[in-house]
Order: structure tokens, then C-alpha cells, then sequence
């Protein structure tokens, strides 16, 4: 028998590892003739009989398909080409444009959702209607149905190259498949609202499960479709690479609070409601790396994350610099000192409105230390490298600012029963600029 691999093609990848763990096999190279046909006489049976899956086979994922047509001369020659064309001399004369091998016909939306109907030829290769595929494709195509959740108005699934995230994905998609077509009495695929925060949740889910770092966890995408004639559609969301890295890093840091941390920051959506998914972390992640600094402020900043999170994030996501994130320590070192001898420093530091006030407030402070020491609080080269936006590099003052007080607070050098550092009535607004007169 021909040996199965994965392409790289979502919907055919998808179906390979259904029928994979349809089939009770621990790997697609383990998979045998008896298994397609095993596979295939399932599909048949659903697909043809009413039921569930049979619903949405036609509503959202194949249309027109003749599974459902009462006239066997067309209903039988279609499932033996979809089904079992694998057994089938394979002569179109063309390759599979999914896995390269001999093409046995060429599909249309009726065959493979998200295509055109029959006979289109708009954006077909060659100008030749519908898309060259083999008998082996075929079958898998039939069988990803069962490997995608059901989710809002269409269906929701995830793809990776990272086998056993897509294999733990799969086994649950087709788990709730098999359930709803068991009990057989109406619509019982249960469907999962908000398929962004739920894509997400599932490599969440995945990550804090291993026991390991995934180090070639690298590429996650989720596609949300539905091939319905009246209103199809597809969105496609993907977790970026260095999010990916980042997640997994904290997760499985060797400090155990640290990995805590980042278990509370990623746990589970609860009682979410919906459209207010955007407050969720789930759906600042899928912004990454774009929306860093929002994240940053909002995700990390303001609920005080660990500090090892916060920097790891400025490391692999933001792509600061070692000898930036130094700095801002070692500035805090010294701020802690100052406001050893003059408490309200902060409280001023921290409630300046625009960078005018905040440079004054830091110039009175080193004058004030140098006097008191006759030691620098801080140079001009060290206040330009943390504050001040050059010609080569964007620095966002508050963002320093907000990353010293952070620091402060959680080395412990800054009294608890002091004022609140933040001033709620100041808008943490996302401005990267500085204000117009700022520098005069």
C-alpha cells in the first residue's frame, strides 16, 4: 500500500491524522488497505444516511455534494470516487496539486470546501475548472469533517506540522463528532462560541499538559470556515512563532513561580461572555508580536506579572536588548537608594503626565541625590538610552518608567504603605510619542 505523509496541506493533514486515529494507529505509516476501507465504509454509511454529520456535511463543509441524492446513478458513482478512488487507476494525466501523486479527477466545492462550483474556471490552474486531486486525498478531504469542532457559524480547525498538538486536537474534534452522530436526535454536535479564544485555548491546553519544552512547536494556524452557498467564508488566525516560544518557555521555566506565573496568566477562559473576547489574554495573543507594548501594559504591567515573565517578553517577543532591560535595572537600583531619603519621589515619578514634567521630575531628583552623595543618579547617557527615542532606536519613556517602578515593587524597594504609585485618573493611553514641546 501507498505510505501516507503529511503535505503541509491543512484540510489533507487534518483528514490524514483523522482517519489515523479513527483508526486506532499510532502512526499514518502504520495504516493499511483494511483501514481506508474501514474508514471509507463509515463515511459512507453517515454521510449517506440522515443524521448529524450528514447535516453538516452538506451546510457547512460540502456543497451539493450527491451523498444525500435519491437517484443512485448519481449518488453511487460520486461516493465511489470520493470514497474509494483510491482503488481506482489513477489517468487524469495531471498531478495532485496536495500530495503530487497521480490526480484520479478534479474537485470541486461539491468534492473539497472552499473551492469553486462546477465548471468555474475563474482561478483555476491552467484555466481548467476545479482542483486536480488523487483518490488518496480524496478520502482524507472526506474524512477531515470529523477533525474540525463545531464552532459559531461554521466550523472551526486547527493545523500544525507539530504532530502530537494535531494528534490531541483531532482525537477531541473527532470524539464530539462520533458522540453526535450516536445519539442521533437532532442537533447534538455541541458548538463551541468564540472560535478565536478557543483556537487559542486548544495550544494553551496542549502546552501546559506537556511535561517538556516543544522546541519545534513552530507553526499554528486555525481556520473558521463554513462552505455554505448562501454565506461562505473563512477566517484564519495563527500564533506567531516567537509567541509560541515565549509561551512555552515560561511554561516550563525551571523556577517553579515563574512557571506558576504563567500557568495563572494562560489558565483556561471561564464564563466568558460573548463579544467581550477582546478582554481575554487568548485574543492579546493572537495580536502578538504587533500589539507587544498594549500587551505588555495591559496583560503584564498592570496585573504585576512576575518579573522573569516580563522580561522574557521583552526579550523574545518585543526583541529589547539585554543591555536595555540591564539598564532599567540598574537605574532602579539607584532610584530605590533615593527614595530611601525622599519617599515621594515615586509618587511624583510615576504621575507625571507628559515627558516636560516627568524630565523635570528626574532632573530635580539627581540634583537633589548629587547633593545629598555627590554621586550621579543618573548621566545623560544612561537618561538617553532609557527614555529618549533616537535616530536608531524607538524608546517609549513610559514604558521604561512603568518597567522601574515594576521592578522596584517587586525587589521590595518601595514601602506597601505608601500612596498608590499610579494615579487612576491617568489614562495608561498607548501613545509611542512624545508630546510636541516635550523637549523644549
Amino acid at each position: 500500500m501507498r505510505v501516507l505523509t503529511m503535505t503541509g496541506h491543512a484540510i489533507r493533514d487534518v483528514g490524514l491524522m483523522t482517519l489515523t486515529v479513527f483508526s486506532g494507529r499510532a502512526s499514518a505509516a502504520d495504516l493499511t488497505e483494511a483501514d481506508l476501507l474501514a474508514a471509507a465504509d463509515w463515511l459512507r454509511d453517515v454521510y449517506v444516511n440522515p443524521g448529524t454529520l450528514r447535516s453538516h456535511l452538506k451546510g457547512t463543509y460540502l456543497l451539493n455534494s450527491a451523498y444525500s441524492m435519491e437517484n443512485p446513478d448519481i449518488r453511487e458513482p460520486f461516493i465511489q470516487r470520493v470514497l474509494y478512488g483510491w482503488q481506482m487507476p489513477h489517468e487524469l494525466g495531471t498531478s495532485c496539486a496536495l500530495c503530487g501523486h497521480e490526480a484520479l479527477y478534479r474537485a470541486t466545492r461539491e468534492e473539497m470546501p472552499l473551492l469553486n462550483g462546477r465548471g468555474v474556471i475563474n482561478f483555476s490552474p491552467q484555466g481548467r475548472a476545479g482542483l486536480p486531486i488523487c483518490g488518496w486525498c480524496s478520502l482524507l478531504i472526506q474524512m477531515a469533517l470529523l477533525g474540525c469542532l463545531k464552532s459559531g457559524r461554521g466550523l472551526l480547525m486547527l493545523y500544525t506540522d507539530h504532530e502530537p498538538l494535531l494528534r490531541q486536537v483531532v482525537t477531541d474534534a473527532l470524539r464530539r463528532a462520533q458522540q453526535a452522530q450516536t445519539l442521533q436526535a437532532g442537533d447534538k454536535w455541541a458548538a463551541l462560541s468564540m472560535p478565536r479564544i478557543r483556537f487559542v485555548e486548544q495550544v494553551m491546553r496542549w502546552l501546559r499538559q506537556t511535561a517538556r519544552p516543544q522546541t519545534n512547536l513552530t507553526r499554528v494556524e486555525g481556520y473558521h470556515f463554513s462552505n455554505s452557498g448562501a454565506s461562505p467564508f473563512v477566517e484564519v488566525f495563527q500564533i506567531d512563532r516567537s509567541v509560541l516560544q515565549w509561551v512555552d518557555h515560561v511554561l516550563h521555566h525551571p523556577d517553579g513561580d515563574v512557571a506558576a506565573a504563567a500557568r495563572q496568566l494562560l489558565a483556561e477562559p471561564a464564563d466568558l461572555e460573548e463579544g467581550k473576547t477582546s478582554q481575554h489574554v487568548y485574543e492579546g495573543l493572537l495580536k502578538l508580536p504587533n500589539n507587544a507594548r498594549k500587551f505588555l501594559r495591559q496583560r503584564l504591567l498592570a496585573k504585576r506579572a512576575h518579573l522573569t515573565l516580563i522580561t522574557t517578553f521583552m526579550e523574545q517577543i518585543m526583541r529589547l536588548s539585554s543591555e536595555y532591560i540591564d539598564l532599567l535595572k540598574r537605574l532602579g537600583d539607584r532610584f530605590s537608594q533615593y527614595y530611601a531619603m525622599q519617599r515621594r519621589f515615586f509618587y511624583e515619578f510615576n504621575r507625571a503626565r507628559n515627558f516636560a514634567e516627568f524630565r523635570r521630575v528626574v532632573i530635580r531628583a539627581a540634583d537633589d541625590y548629587q547633593r545629598r552623595t555627590q554621586q550621579s543618579l543618573i548621566t545623560m547617557e544612561e537618561f538617553i538610552g532609557a527614555f529618549v527615542s533616537t535616530e536608531d532606536e524607538f524608546i517609549d519613556w513610559q514604558l521604561s518608567r512603568d518597567l522601574i517602578t515594576l521592578y522596584l515593587m517587586q525587589t521590595h524597594a518601595i514601602a506597601l504603605e505608601d500612596d498608590l504609585l499610579m494615579d487612576d485618573t491617568v489614562e495608561m493611553d498607548d501613545s509611542d510619542s512624545i508630546e510636541e514641546g516635550d523637549l523644549s
